[in-house]
C-alpha cells in the first residue's frame, strides 16, 4: 500500500496534538525522522526491514505508535507491538496508549499475555484445592489452601464476577503469592479450551476475542515467537514492531511517585526490568545507581552457539556480541535519568571495569554527554584497618 496523503496528514495532526496533551513536550528532529522512516517502512515504500537505534529521551515509543496506528487503520489491520520484556509491555499498555487515547478518542488496544498471567476460572472455582489442574498437587502437603488463601480466592472470584477485575494478575490491587497463583492459573498444556465449562467467561479467551478488533495489540517476543510457530492467537504477522517491559512493578512505581510528591524520601530497588519502561521526570528521579555493567551470560546456549559461528567467520565474539549488548544495556540504564529537558541528577556506577578495562572508555563514550567524576575512596576506618591485618 502506498503512503497516502491522507495518512501523512493524520500522522502530522496526531503528532501536533501531542504538544497540547504533554505539558513539557518538545518536538525533536530525531523523533520526526523516526516517525517518517517507520511510516514509510510500514506503508511499503521501502522494501526492506527497518532497524532503528535512537538516543535516550527521543520519545521512541510514541514515534512508532503514531505512524503504526495510522498505517494500521489505513490498511484495516491491527498493529502488533512486541517488547523484549513484560515491564516495557506494561508501560506501553498502561501509560503510552492511554495518553494517545486522549488525542485518538476511538483508539482501542489490548495487551496479549500468556496463560499464566491470567487466572483460570476453573481453578479459581476449586478454591485452591482439589479440582482441575490442582489434582497435580494432591500429594503435596502444601497444597491445601490456608484460611487466608481461601478468603483471597473468594475476593478474587467476586472481583472477576462483577467485572471489576479482568483476570490479569498484574491488574489485581492486592498481591497474590506465587504458590497460590501457580494453583489458580494454568498453562497451554492443561487448558481445556473450548471443552471447558468456563470457556465463555475465561479472562484469557475473552482477551483473545478483543484482539481481533483492536487497533493495537501489545505483546512480547516470547508470545510472538510461540504464535508464529503454531496456530496464532495474534493478528496476521505483518506490521509487527519488535521493541527492545510481592506487587506488580507499576504499583511500586506509583507508590514511589506518591511518596516523592509528599516530600518523603523514596528508593526504588530493581533489577534489569527497571532499565527500560521507567519514566520518572524531574524530582521523581534524581539519582540512578548502577551496580554492574550487564554483559550477556557467557553460558547461554544461544550466545555460545553464535560465538562459535562468529569464530568461523574470523570475528571476535566479545566485540560483536558482548560489548554491543553491554553498551545498549548501560545506555538504557543511564537513560532513566534523562526523561525531559528539566531532568537533573547524577548517575553512580560502581563497576570499576569502566576505568580498568580497555573497553571501559568505549562504553563511557557511548553514553550521553555527562561530566565524569571519580571521587577518591574514603580511607579505611580504624576498625576495618585492624580487622584487615591478621597476624599482628
Amino acid at each position: 500500500m502506498a503512503f497516502s496523503v491522507a495518512t501523512k496528514a493524520q500522522i502530522h495532526d496526531w503528532y501536533k496534538a501531542l504538544q497540547r496533551h504533554i505539558p513539557d513536550f518538545i518536538p525533536r528532529e530525531p523523533q520526526r525522522q523516526m516517525i517518517a522512516e517507520i511510516a514509510r517502512a510500514l506503508a511499503g515504500d521501502i522494501e526492506r526491514h527497518l532497524v532503528i537505534e535512537a538516543p535516550t529521551g527521543v520519545g521512541k515509543t510514541l514515534s512508532y505508535l503514531i505512524p503504526g496506528i495510522a498505517i494500521g487503520r489505513a490498511e484495516q489491520k491491527s498493529l502488533v507491538v512486541s517488547t523484549a520484556n513484560v515491564a516495557l509491555q506494561d508501560q506501553i499498555f498502561s501509560k503510552d496508549l492511554p495518553l494517545l487515547r486522549k488525542l485518538i478518542p476511538d483508539l482501542t488496544f489490548i495487551g496479549a499475555f500468556g496463560h499464566r498471567r491470567y487466572v483460570c476460572p476453573r481453578n479459581l472455582a476449586a478454591d485452591g484445592v482439589s479440582q482441575g489442574d490442582l489434582l497435580l498437587f494432591l500429594d503435596d502437603p502444601l497444597a491445601p489452601a490456608s484460611g487466608a488463601e481461601h478468603q483471597q480466592c473468594v475476593a478474587l472470584q467476586k472481583s472477576l464476577s462483577n467485572a471489576s477485575w479482568d483476570g490479569l494478575r498484574a491488574h489485581y490491587p492486592q498481591a497474590v503469592s506465587d504458590p497460590l497463583w501457580a494453583r489458580l492459573s494454568t498453562d497451554k498444556a492443561n487448558c481445556l479450551g473450548h471443552n471447558c465449562h468456563y470457556f465463555h467467561d475465561c479472562p484469557f479467551y475473552l482477551a483473545r476475542k478483543e484482539i481481533e478488533n483492536a487497533d493495537v495489540v501489545v505483546a512480547n517476543h516470547v508470545l510472538v515467537m510461540a504464535a508464529l510457530e503454531s496456530e496464532s492467537v495474534l493478528p496476521e504477522a505483518k506490521n509487527m514492531l519488535l521493541v527492545q517491559g510481592d506487587k506488580p512493578r507499576y504499583r511500586l512505581v506509583e507508590e514511589h511517585r506518591r511518596r516523592v510528591e509528599r516530600g518523603r524520601t523514596s528508593v526504588l530497588l530493581g533489577l534489569q526490568s527497571f532499565a527500560e519502561g521507567l519514566d520518572l521526570k524531574g524530582e521523581l528521579l534524581t539519582q540512578v545507581h548502577i551496580h554492574k555493567v550487564a554483559f550477556p551470560p557467557v553460558d547461554s546456549p544461544v550466545i555460545l552457539t553464535e560465538g562459535e559461528w562468529l569464530k568461523t567467520q574470523q570475528r571476535h565474539p566479545f566485540e560483536v556480541q558482548s560489548l554491543p549488548s553491554a553498551s545498549f544495556n548501560l545506555i538504557q540504564q543511564v537513560g532513566r535519568l534523562i526523561r525531559s529537558h528539566d531532568c537533573h541528577g547524577e548517575v553512580i556506577i560502581y563497576d570499576r571495569r569502566l576505568l580498568t578495562k580497555s573497553y571501559g572508555a568505549r562504553l563511557l563514550a557511548a553514553l550521553p554527554v555527562f561530566p565524569i567524576v571519580q571521587p577518591a575512596l574514603a580511607p579505611p576506618t580504624a576498625a576495618s584497618a585492624q580487622s584487615a591485618a591478621p597476624g599482628d
